[in-house]
């Protein structure tokens, strides 16, 4: 007998019956513990052909200690069923508390899952699927022993399902051990295989998952102005000039800003943007790790339309204001005293 296993997408649970359930971001049911009844009715799994034969559903759950979910399996040759109480009618087999069933009994084309929540709290049940078959062990023995629903029958499938459910493991890990499809609880774990500390506080997911992506090579360019152009487009989104003051001579580079002294380690960033405290801090926390040590990194904030006024001096941060028409009046030389008249 083929396997068919179907799993509980979020799109299938919008199909669904659903009363004092909602679906969270994860594609998960979280009932509401305000809810006067939490019912679920998922929408139908259909098989190949009428009475056909069904295996197992599972799923996981979060359920307060004082709660009490029962599920309900139903299959039918038809897929008109709306709500726990037709279940009920009809024979559905109850369940309490379960989150693994064996559903031997069942036949029909069509399988029906019910919830229903009693007690305080609030429950979660995600990662839901069926599957027609229930064991891989019994195809594998003589046909004297393939007694559907026997003890015998039961009793293996304890064993194929810890193996089925390892195997789904398994199967997982080229998922897992990618960036950008892994938990977000996994991205911490590969940094710091590559010597890298990122803190999930200090940015969002999308963006460690691109950091962590390139993170081999960015090792590689540790040390270099590459590496911090690289982090602060990863970070910002933004080009940015990096300046080099020990290829400065040092009477240029301590008239460039009067009054700072900068040493032939500093460097200065410049980026055409502000910075919140917290970007400030995330990006200054990378930068510390790829940075050599003795080398002090500055940050600086440019204003997009700086304007010099009549006091101030010629400088790298300042924007010259549009050009005006002048006229020189006759009789004037040029000297220290010279005015200009628009």
């Amino acid at each position: 007998m083929p396997e068919n296993i179907y799993s509980v997408t979020k799109n299938r649970l919008m199909k669904s019956t659903l009363s004092g359930f909602d679906i969270d971001s994860d594609g998960a049911l979280v009932s509401d513990p305000e809810s006067l009844f939490r019912r679920a009715v998922i929408f139908p799994f259909e098989g190949t052909e009428d009475g056909a034969l069904w295996g197992r559903f599972s799923f996981e759950m979060e359920l307060p200690e004082d709660t009490l979910l029962s599920v309900y399996c139903l299959a039918l040759d038809t897929d008109d069923i709306s709500s726990i109480d037709e279940m009920k009618a009809l024979g559905a087999v109850r369940y309490m508390n379960c989150d693994d069933m064996l559903l031997y009994d069942l036949r029909g084309r069509f399988l029906f899952i019910g919830f229903d929540v009693e007690g305080p709290g609030k429950v979660r049940l995600s990662s839901m699927k069926a599957d027609s078959r229930g064991d891989i062990f019994m195809e594998s023995l003589p046909e004297i022993y393939n007694e559907r629903g026997s003890f015998f029958h039961r009793f293996l499938s304890i064993f194929s399902s810890c193996y089925t459910d390892l195997q789904e493991e398994i199967d997982l890990l080229p998922t897992l051990l990618n960036p950008d499809t892994c938990p977000a609880s996994l991205l911490p774990v590969y940094a710091s295989w590559m010597g890298i500390e990122i803190s999930p506080d200090l940015m969002d997911v999308p963006t460690e998952r691109k950091l962590v992506h390139e993170l081999f090579d960015l090792t590689r360019m540790k040390g270099t102005p590459e590496v911090i152009r690289r982090l602060c487009k990863i970070i910002l989104n933004e080009d940015v000039r990096i300046i080099e003051y020990n290829i400065i001579a040092a009477k240029q580079r301590n008239s460039i800003e009067p009054g700072v002294e900068y040493g032939p380690y500093d460097v200065e960033v410049q980026i055409k943007k502000h910075l919140d405290e917290t970007t400030h801090y995330q990006l200054m926390y990378l930068i510390n790790q790829f940075k050599p040590v003795r080398v002090n990194v500055r940050l600086r904030e440019l204003d997009e339309s700086a304007k010099m006024d009549s006091s101030s001096y010629l400088d790298r941060n300042a924007v010259l204001p549009e050009d005006k028409s002048m006229v020189l009046d006759e009789g004037v030389r040029f000297g220290s005293n010279i005015k200009l008249d628009e």
